[in-house]
């Protein structure tokens, strides 16, 4: 199968194009020296010439302390739609976007669900993801099959070192303390390669609309926190609750599309996950 990868330099990017690679496929991977997809030309223009079979879109701005309220979002939601316009005008059967469990509400006190929760965003990328969702998913027809995914929580190598987890692992290897919130939070956490792993079970499926990405498996922030400096080896340094907390006590799915209607399971499980994680930021 001849995929377009968008964002292929990016966090996700970097795992999953030797993953589709080693699936067989052929990978066109698109980074921000290729086209800026924040320009509807620009999205139209790589369709054109690339001519894939399947798109896989994850181009965004992800960068942290950024992305939340950028001023960019927007226009990646208008390009978004632009690309997937152009990807169903030239035959593309297949697209799979990336979004995020921002776009649903947080306020209630449930699991997160493709189909009872409100979609109703908090930020500016939240919104401008559930925008391109829409924009995205109306294309569909019997012979483009557009899927969304949400991404919630994920970990592992190579992560941007501002993020929770090489935060605290870097911190721990420089013998440095590392200021944590309290921990009692639970979140839904995914090692990067299995979420890697769900988007190409999810791009070779025929499963349309959203499709939340996650293990099901949910844990406190502090498992997350103590598992690593456990790992790592100095516990002593983690201090809990130094950190204010200003997101949802939950924010968790039981990811029952992806298991049921994908046929999908994590390769790794939480322990694993963290052994592998681990592992990588101590070589660092």
């Amino acid at each position: 199968m001849r995929i377009l990868v968008t964002g292929a330099s990016g966090y996700l990017g970097r795992h999953l194009v030797p993953a589709l690679h080693a699936s067989g496929h052929t990978v066109i991977a698109a980074g921000r020296a290729d086209a800026d997809l924040r320009r509807p030309e620009d999205a139209r223009r790589l369709v054109e010439t690339t001519r894939p079979e399947v798109v896989i879109h994850l181009a965004w701005e992800a960068t942290p302390g950024v992305y939340w309220t950028s001023p960019d979002n927007a226009a990646w939601a208008d390009g978004t739609a632009a690309l997937a316009e152009a990807a169903r005008a030239h035959g593309v059967h297949r697209f799979v976007g990336v979004g995020s469990c921002a776009e649903y509400d947080w306020t209630g006190s449930g699991d997160l669900d493709e189909y009872r929760t409100p979609e109703l965003p908090a930020t500016p990328y939240g919104a401008a993801k559930l925008a391109a969702s829409r924009a995205v998913l109306a294309l569909e027809n019997e012979t483009f099959l557009p899927a969304w995914c949400r991404v919630f929580l994920l970990f592992g190598g190579h992560e941007y070192p501002a993020r929770l987890v090489p935060s605290i692992a870097l911190a721990l290897r420089r013998g440095d303390a590392a200021p944590c919130t309290h921990g009692r939070q639970v979140r839904d956490f995914l090692h990067v390669e299995d979420v890697v792993g769900a988007l190409v079970a999810v791009s070779a499926s025929d499963v349309t609309g959203v499709v939340n990405i996650a293990s099901g498996d949910p844990h406190p922030v502090g498992d997350v926190i103590a598992g690593l400096a456990q790992r790592v080896g100095r516990p002593d340094l983690i201090r809990l609750g130094e950190i204010p907390m200003r997101e949802p006590n939950r924010l968790v799915t039981r990811a029952a599309r992806l298991r049921q209607d994908v046929g999908w399971r994590p390769q790794w499980s939480f322990d694993e996950a963290l052994d592998r994680t681990a592992d990588f930021w101590s070589r660092q």
